[in-house]
């Protein structure tokens, strides 16, 4: 963050804190009434939800001259006998790509130590890095890796249930730069990965303790407490206000189900709150103004933790509305609303691929049918099946002998004028 980026945050929030520390002393004030207290609560959420939050990176760095290590006799630090020199496991050294050490400049206080170990396990021919890396990949879809202790490759660890297989994946990983998302795609369209997940004696023979079930509802428990969660980030939710606490608390789980490496999260308000036959004069605004701010609130932590980029959000209401009015047999113009309209309506993407700010298509002048840019529902799946790294042509379930896609018989082309 530069000097002015800075002054402008504390030019900002400057005086929304000061607002917010007087509001804390009135709710704080022991002759408060109920009533009160509630109003100063939800003051405070709102305030707290006007502050600007400073954009945040992770970053690594080398100390510079760094503290020197030995070989102490017996473990008593007391008693060093040799300095340790920087490298690398002895099993691992390679004599054609030794692991060496070039301090960046003569000037920099920067050792390059950091530097050197990065290249050293990126490097193509490494004979561990990428096979760890595709042995994860394969653990997150399975729930076991080809080698099973996934955080141990060594002596102790156990040996690969395919070890030709894990070879394979790690060097088409390196062949596609690295590519996480190929390693998903060649994994998701494997005939092992459409098997059956039917508990067979098998099953029971292998996971009779059922390991795998116990691990997830530990996992789940700590997903689902959002208590550890900061203020400033419930509030940019919306949670702890009327409206917004309903709908802010789900958008919240699903970052964390989204962080926590959960592939698919969907999203419903609570009832069918866009379905509206009737009243759409009063039920439509209720519902955006329920679920503006929350949705807001998760593309926004979503950009600021770094996993937009990554992560495709899809917005939908339920259907497309006509652009005339359902009015009830008693005539009630009052709480006339909207029959479903299958011919023209709209969805949002934002994240994982798609350009920012793009505006695809039109209806026509009184919104009854698309008219410019059409886009069938083959071509939408099309596309979400593109960015997720999928070719919709090739994605396929045998059932009666048929291949059956998600884009059926129609023909169905990627929207490629949405795609960054």
């Amino acid at each position: 963050m530069t000097s002015d980026q800075r002054q402008q945050l504390t030019d900002h929030n400057g005086p929304i804190e000061a607002e917010i520390a007087a509001v804390q002393l009135r709710f704080e004030a022991k002759d408060i009434e109920a009533k009160d207290k509630k109003a100063l609560q939800k003051q405070l959420t709102t305030l707290q939800a006007t502050l600007q939050q400073p954009t945040q990176i992770r970053a690594l760095w080398d100390r510079g001259r760094p503290s020197p290590t030995y070989v102490y006799r017996r473990g008593d630090d007391t008693q060093p006998v040799r300095p340790v020199a920087p490298g690398i496991p002895t099993v691992l050294e390679n004599k054609q790509h030794p692991f060496t050490v070039q301090p960046p400049q003569h000037a920099s206080p920067k050792t390059g130590r950091r530097l050197a170990l990065a290249r050293w396990l990126t490097r193509p021919n490494h004979p561990l890095t990428a096979r760890v890396l595709v042995n994860r990949i394969w653990q997150q879809q399975f729930g076991q890796g080809i080698v099973k202790t996934a955080d141990n490759f060594g002596r102790l660890g156990t040996l690969p249930s395919h070890p030709e297989l894990l070879d394979w994946l790690a060097v088409e990983s390196v062949e596609h730069g690295w590519s996480i998302k190929h390693v998903h795609c060649l994994i998701v369209t494997s005939t092992a990965f459409r098997q059956r997940s039917a508990i067979t004696a098998e099953h029971e023979l292998h996971d009779l303790d059922n390991a795998l079930l116990s691990r997830m509802q530990v996992e789940a428990t700590r997903t689902l407490d959002l208590s550890r969660e900061t203020p400033q980030t419930l509030a940019m939710y919306g949670i702890g206000a009327d409206e917004t606490d309903s709908f802010g608390r789900r958008c919240l789980l699903a970052r964390r189900l989204i962080e926590r490496g959960v592939r698919f999260v969907q999203l419903f308000p609570k009832g069918q709150a866009w379905d509206n036959h009737k009243a759409i004069r009063t039920s439509l605004p209720d519902i955006c103004r329920k679920t503006d701010k929350p949705i807001a609130g998760l593309l926004r932590d979503l950009r600021q933790r770094g996993l937009l980029d990554s992560t495709l959000v899809i917005w939908g209401g339920e259907f497309g509305r006509l652009p005339t009015a359902q009015v009830a047999a008693n005539g009630d113009n009052k709480n006339a609303g909207r029959d479903h309209g299958p011919y023209g309506f709209s969805s949002w993407m934002a994240g994982g691929g798609v350009k920012a700010g793009v505006v695809h298509g039109n209806t026509d002048e009184i919104g009854y049918a698309a008219a410019e840019s059409r886009v069938s529902i083959q071509d939408w799946h099309a596309t979400i099946l593109y960015l997720l790294g999928l070719q919709h042509d090739k994605l396929f379930f045998e059932r009666n002998r048929l291949r059956e896609k998600l884009t059926h018989q129609f023909g169905a082309r990627v929207v490629r004028e949405i795609i960054a």
